[in-house]
């Protein structure tokens, strides 16, 4: 089962918490596009997406889950960068 949302927490090399995000998981970017949308189906993430969709389709999974690595990624750049100040 895909988790609905992504959870960030940061903490320090104690296992201190300081806080963190919640943002929409994989599944939930999948059914907004369809259910805020009048024509966009209802897609299940596929393994292997292009950076540049060339459909309709091909594009909401490059969107959704290109999206998401990007977001990842960034968020653990920006902590980093907390960390390093």
């Amino acid at each position: 089962m895909l988790s609905s949302c992504v959870t960030y927490d940061f903490k320090n090399s104690k296992n201190e918490y300081f806080g963190g995000a919640i943002s929409p998981g994989l599944h939930m970017r999948y059914k907004a596009m369809h259910t805020f949308t009048e024509k966009l189906p209802l897609l299940e993430p596929e393994e292997e997406v292009s950076l540049i969709g060339n459909s309709t389709r091909n594009s909401m999974h490059t969107g959704a889950i290109m999206g998401l690595t990007a977001e990842i990624d960034g968020m653990i750049d920006a902590y980093r960068a907390v960390i390093k100040n």
